[in-house]
């Protein structure tokens, strides 16, 4: 199936190409990232990169004879992705949570589950497209920036062996550490950063691009990295501040360990704090909500994965015409302000019957 892809990308044309990545996250933009330099290895130019909100993908006018949906969920807009193949040809490469099999519609989908044992949160995006990319050209100059996506992911456990190379490869990352801790988690960061950058995910791919190894973004050399290192620090100040005094806003539900918290952040770090938190305290469900103009963004997760997140996301939103889905340890969805109450009922109510069907 990889090589499939791999000829899929290679009968492209660049110029009919559009890539659709995760916005706003290390992953999708280090998938984009990759897939980039690869069509400019083969073809000598670059297709076009659109950045989407996995939650609002239906909303995007998507036109073009080739389109690759990198580390973005396709299937879960099944009937809006069966539209555009009508006029173009698709090709699905995805880690998350398996909705429906494209393949019977004449869509080539890669998702993650296909390919491999590893569950798909231990299986980041990025690294399935270099497995892709390194089926048509030597991505070995390209490696950190699927160690990118491994990290940004929390699957560098999963992954020791491939990110040990990296770290032999490019002797600025210093010490060999798998988590955000890490330089590598570092560079995730800067990339996260972009959510909050005016035409962030532009800058953003444009340093992935424009770096020929580490130490171009963690050496401040380009533009880009001065400006995207600016903004995470800002992020990070306001992070740590939730991440130390959630318990102060944070409504909790002991028995069913649900913690509930409401943000009003400046930046768009809820879904980074759900994240930490569930790190630090992996018995408990996180569910972290933050307003985004016309909508609530809700972020899941809980390390243990005892209530699978995906589930529970899609579950609950699709209950009041929301969206949601994603990872059993880590999911999203956004509903409507004016069902937030019912919303937070029906997350109870499920996560309640499902701890009991456990228990029985």
């Amino acid at each position: 199936m990889l090589l499939r892809a791999a000829e899929w990308i290679k009968n492209s044309k660049p110029e009919e190409t559009v890539i659709v990545y995760h916005a706003g996250c290390g992953d999708g933009i280090a998938s984009a990232a990759l897939l980039l330099r690869t069509y400019q290895s083969i073809f000598g130019e670059l297709p076009k990169a659109i950045a989407a909100s996995p939650n609002r993908l239906s909303k995007f006018n998507i036109k073009s004879n080739y389109i690759i949906f990198a580390d973005i969920a396709a299937d879960a807009w099944y009937d809006f992705v069966l539209k555009l193949a009508e006029g173009s040809k698709i090709l699905v490469l995805d880690h998350h949570t398996l909705a429906k099999d494209l393949n019977p519609f004449g869509i080539l989908h890669v998702n993650t589950q296909f390919v491999s044992d590893l569950p798909g949160t231990h299986f980041p995006g990025a690294k399935l497209v270099y497995d892709v990319c390194s089926k048509l050209i030597d991505c070995s100059n390209f490696d950190w920036l699927a160690a990118i996506g491994i990290v940004n992911d929390l699957a560098g456990e999963f992954w020791k062996p491939f990110l040990d190379s990296v770290f032999e490869h490019w002797p600025e990352l210093g010490a060999k550490s798998y988590g955000f801790e890490s330089k590598i988690g570092y560079l995730a960061s800067v990339l996260n950063a972009s959510q909050d950058a005016r035409r962030g995910e532009e800058k953003a791919l444009d340093l992935c691009l424009k770096a020929e190894r580490p130490a171009d973004i963690l050496e401040q050399k380009l533009p880009e990295a001065r400006y995207l290192i600016k903004i995470m620090s800002a992020r990070k100040a306001e992070l740590d501040y939730y991440v130390q005094n959630w318990k102060k806003i944070a409504v909790i539900h002991p028995k069913e360990k649900l913690v509930w918290l409401y943000l009003k952040p400046k930046y768009k770090i809820a879904s980074s704090v759900a994240t930490v938190l569930a790190q630090k305290h992996p018995d408990q469900l996180f569910v972290v909500l933050n307003e985004e103009a016309d909508r609530i963004k809700i972020s899941f997760r809980q390390t243990k994965a005892l209530i699978d997140c995906s589930w529970l996301a899609q579950t609950a939103a699709e209950q009041f015409g929301g969206r949601g889905g994603g990872h059993p340890e880590a999911a999203g969805a956004a509903i409507s302000p004016k069902h937030l109450d019912a919303f937070k009922e029906k997350v109870l109510e499920l996560v309640r019957a499902k701890l009991s069907k456990k228990a029985a």
